[in-house]
């Protein structure tokens, strides 16, 4: 489960948080009007929970920053 997504990054619900520092490759689809779109990002993990992982995007091409604004400013 992804919460508190933003355009710079996203907490990732996990039982398995992994460590600070690494790299992961995200794969996920939010939804735009009628349709979901795919998002791809790479990532680094900021901080880590019992609960999951705080990452923030370091990889993430500018379509996708601009689909991501918007379904924040619409939707939160």
């Amino acid at each position: 489960m992804i919460r508190d997504l933003s355009p710079l990054g996203c907490f990732i619900e996990t039982a398995t948080p992994l460590p600070t520092d690494s790299e992961v490759n995200l794969r996920f689809r939010i939804p735009v009007e009628v349709e979901y779109i795919p998002i791809v990002a790479r990532a680094v993990v900021r901080r880590t929970e019992a609960n999951g992982m705080a990452v923030e995007f370091i990889d993430l091409d500018a379509s996708y920053r601009e689909i991501l604004e918007q379904f924040v400013k619409d939707y939160f």
